[in-house]
């Protein structure tokens, strides 16, 4: 009941505002932006309104009260409260959220978690006690806060604001939580060498992987104890770095073939396909570098097995019928027009096969 008042007030407060045409554009941005916080409160959409705004600048209870909504008003104090670093004036409201609010905002104002014990629940005073640690960047805080999630949370935002791996350590009994503040303290500083202090090795395989994988260091992935992880590792840096020489390091023939195969298609290179150890894969990657070149001749490179569908692929892809005279086969030739002709709905491509019953079947799904 109280959201939809608070809800039924901001629509009110913006009513108002619109009705000035000076702030009307403004209001119009914000009600947009702003639709998350109506659970929570007005404070910015109040701010729109002059009445409301020159009540706090004049920094009174009593300027507040005369505004017009009971909304408003304790709104109002609550940021003359902070603005005044003075927690006994929350006392003046009546609204035990907008209250607690009010506690919130003024321990964070002074740094003093000491005001956060006014708040009514055990979870806004340790949400309270989490802002005024992240506001002055000091773990000593962190320990006044009951849950223990939260306490790990608080640890973290802090070590990776101060950009500092070791506060982590301050992280006691929980060795997973103070691994994972060690990834995100690596992770925002891009360095995977922080990684080797983390204990469990899931965890400092992912942080290593994944902070290589951005930076491109090989070196790092070489530090991967776990083959398939180090291999992954290695794909995404070559990848990343379009570095054949990257490729060559990966013992895992699928992640060294897609490896190979993307960077020979960036590179448009199609002598780097021919590192690629499953025929099949270095088919795709030849057809690749012969669409990106409009080179045919690739197809002459693919493994026996495969050159049929290396000149079909490209004849589709260019909608041209000369690639299958490349087909030194005739009968498989005469399978390329008329498998194109299909595709391409197009019985001009017919008159181009010498045997007359594929000739046939041409013209008849080409239609």
């Amino acid at each position: 009941m109280q959201s939809l008042l608070l809800i039924s007030a901001c629509f009110r407060v913006i009513d108002k505002v619109l009705s000035n045409q000076m702030y009307k554009k403004a209001a119009i941005s914000v009600f947009v932006l702003l639709i998350p916080f109506f659970l929570t409160g007005c404070d910015i959409l109040f701010s729109l309104d002059p009445d409301y705004r020159n009540a706090v600048k004049k920094g009174t209870v009593r300027a507040c009260r005369g505004l017009e909504e009971v909304n408003k008003q304790e709104s109002c104090i609550s940021e003359v409260a902070a603005n005044k670093k003075n927690a006994d004036l929350c006392k003046e409201i009546d609204s035990q959220g907008v209250k607690d609010k009010c506690y919130g905002k003024v321990a964070s104002a002074k740094g003093d978690t000491g005001i956060c014990k006014e708040i009514s629940n055990q979870t806004g005073q340790d949400n309270c006690v989490l802002d005024v640690a992240r506001e002055k960047g000091n773990t000593k805080f962190c320990s006044e806060i009951a849950g223990e999630a939260k306490r790990f949370d608080c640890i973290e935002f802090i070590a990776v604001e101060k950009k500092d791996s070791k506060i982590c350590n301050e992280i006691e009994g929980n060795d997973k939580e103070r691994d994972l503040c060690i990834l995100s303290v690596a992770r925002d500083r891009k360095e995977a060498g922080i990684c080797d202090s983390i204990k469990d090795e899931i965890i400092k395989t992912n942080c290593i992987s994944e902070i290589a994988s951005k930076v491109g260091g090989d070196l790092d992935c070489e530090k991967i104890s776990d083959t398939q992880q180090r291999d992954f590792c290695l794909k995404d840096v070559g990848m990343n770095r379009k570095d054949e020489n990257v490729c060559a390091k990966i013992s895992t023939t699928n992640f060294r073939d897609a490896c190979y195969q993307y960077v020979a298609k960036e590179k448009q290179d199609y002598i780097l396909c021919q590192s690629i150890e499953e025929p099949y894969s270095e088919k795709d990657c030849l057809v690749n570098v012969g669409i990106a070149k409009n080179n045919r001749s690739v197809c002459g490179i693919v493994d026996e097995k495969y050159s049929y569908e290396c000149y079909f692929e490209m004849a589709t892809h260019f909608k041209d019928a000369s690639y299958c005279l490349d087909i030194e086969k005739k009968g498989t030739r005469d399978r390329c027009y008329r498998e194109l002709g299909s595709v391409l709905k197009n019985t001009n491509i017919c008159a181009n096969i010498q045997d007359i019953n594929e000739k046939n079947d041409c013209e008849s799904y080409s239609r």
